[in-house]
């Protein structure tokens, strides 16, 4: 026998879908943001140093376009940092539309925790390869942070 939700449970799931619809997505959209990646070198994004890879690839980003695709007033931007999907320390394209989105401030700092956690096993303790690095943010990106950290970011 199916039982009906009860109208104040319904009422506060439907509010709690509206919410996350305003507050954007805590994952990039695959069909908004699938990932663009510039490199599939890890000897040409570890240079380190002044001239490191992931400072010089690093452009000017259209947050209002970002925005715009994922449906989020421009008068909301400051709730969002724009994000690369592919991290630039990973060879992510930092120029290319494909590998933003308006990731929620709330979930900033554990992405950035796996970004690093990332980009130091590929250049600096080289015990992941690239590839495997950029799948971990191709696919969605907190399962990887539950696999790493044993917790959900």
């Amino acid at each position: 026998m199916i039982r009906s939700i009860p109208f104040t449970l319904g009422a506060l799931l439907l509010v709690g879908v509206s919410y996350s619809a305003a507050m954007g997505a805590s994952a990039p959209d695959d069909r908004l943001t699938p990932g663009a990646i510039v490199s599939h070198s890890s000897a040409e994004v570890c240079t380190g140093g002044p001239g490191d890879y992931s400072h010089t690839h690093r452009v000017w980003r259209d947050k209002a376009n970002a925005l715009a695709r994922y449906g989020i007033p421009l008068s909301q931007r400051y709730l969002f940092e724009d994000d690369d999907r592919v991290p630039v320390c990973l060879g992510g394209d930092n120029a290319d539309p494909r590998n933003h989105w308006p990731q929620p401030w709330h979930d900033a700092r554990e992405k950035d925790q796996l970004e690093a956690w990332a980009c130091h096993a590929v250049c600096d303790s080289h015990t992941m390869p690239l590839a495997k690095a950029q799948a971990l943010f191709l696919a969605d990106w907190r399962t990887a942070y539950l696999r790493v950290f044993g917790t959900a970011p």
